[in-house]
């Protein structure tokens, strides 16, 4: 009995502290961009053509697709006890195998999904320009995301970047150009290429060519046109370019102020409480470091929610044992009462004592 309650004592700061058991998904997501095409002709040239790579893998329960105007989304089922890490590499191999995609598809992303327990909120706002609102969101999204008891952190909120080139019909007469000769300058200029790999003695080196444009610094350098006498025209010389953010209808405000909010995750071995407390004293490390008006705020905390459920069944438990203990010594025996009461209580510690065992 002794080595039950001591066992089950130690056993409770190493339990999995959570509102639900984390389910186990088993299936991985592959899903693959292709702008301005049809819910048909992304089931046609991409969703198809995914199922016909990856339907004779092992591990494979089920495939479901998902054609919708330019996303195609095919989502994979393991079989029950098959490693999903290991399915998830046999299809990305299968995937990046395919050649006859679309060109005008974006490259598809294989993931494999993992339930993920919200722990709170931060709330970043402050009366800051646009950029540098979401550059420090940025910032304070990959330095919370590097705190221990934390996975994943999520920026939702801001718009994304945009290069806008906006290009005149003046400009292109002037030039005797097109607006399809400007489109292919952008196209076969901003793009990173694989160009093979030399082999030495001391191992393989990778080549590649990055010509990927990201701002307006870089898309003003790309050559639209080359003249006979070797005169170039750079696209900033013909299109207004600039960096921007995507036109939404996207609206975030937190205490009247424009703000982000930085969701944090954990999917591994969940402690809501430790993980709270990190939460918290990472927020109150950084609100010394934060520009003139803005602030920091954590809220929807699921600690408190779980503190408040842990402290009702504790004192749903005692109360239920002091009746029972009343019930007993009224109709048997003290000595009895006493037995069974330290009974009960020596049977939950056991079994807090063996719950680690069964991946609790």
């Amino acid at each position: 009995m002794v080595v039950l309650v001591i066992g089950g004592l130690y056993s409770i700061p190493g339990l999995d502290k959570q509102f639900f058991p984390t389910p186990v998904i088993d299936r991985i997501s592959i899903s693959m961009p292709f702008p301005g095409a049809s819910p048909r002709e992304v089931e046609e040239q991409i969703c198809v053509r995914v199922e016909e790579a990856i339907h004779d893998l092992d591990g494979i329960k089920e495939i479901r697709s998902t054609a919708s105007d330019g996303l195609g989304q095919v989502v994979v089922e393991a079989l029950p006890d098959f490693p999903t890490q290991r399915l998830t590499n046999e299809i990305k191999t299968r995937v990046d195998a395919i050649t006859t995609f679309p060109n005008d598809a974006e490259r598809p992303v294989v993931t494999e999904l993992v339930y993920r327990h919200l722990l709170g909120i931060v709330q970043l706002a402050g009366e800051l320009d646009e950029w540098e609102l979401k550059e420090l969101g940025e910032t304070l999204r990959d330095d919370l995301a590097r705190q221990p008891w934390i996975s994943v952190v999520d920026l939702v909120s801001p718009r994304r970047y945009e290069v806008s080139v906006n290009v005149s019909e003046t400009d292109l007469r002037r030039f005797n150009l097109s607006f399809d000769d400007v489109v292919a300058a952008i196209q076969s200029a901003s793009l990173n290429l694989p160009a093979g790999a030399i082999k030495g003695q001391d191992g393989d080196i990778r080549v590649q060519t990055r010509g990927q444009a990201y701002d307006r610094a870089d898309f003003e350098r790309i050559v639209v046109v080359t003249a006979r006498d070797g005169t170039q025209i750079y696209l900033g010389e013909i299109a207004s370019i600039q960096d921007a953010f995507e036109d939404t209808d996207t609206l975030s405000r937190f205490n009247g102020m424009p703000g982000h909010a930085l969701f944090a995750y954990v999917t591994t071995n969940p402690d809501v409480v430790q993980s709270s407390r990190v939460i918290a004293d990472w927020v109150s490390q950084q609100a010394p470091n934060l520009p003139d008006g803005a602030t920091l705020t954590f809220w929807r905390d699921a600690a408190v929610p779980f503190k408040g459920r842990v402290e009702t069944l504790l004192k749903n438990g005692f109360g239920g044992l002091v009746l029972v203990f009343l019930v007993l010594v009224l109709f048997l025996r003290p000595a009895v009462a006493i037995w069974v009461s330290v009974g009960i209580a020596v049977a939950f510690l056991g079994a807090f004592l063996l719950l680690p065992y069964a991946g609790v």
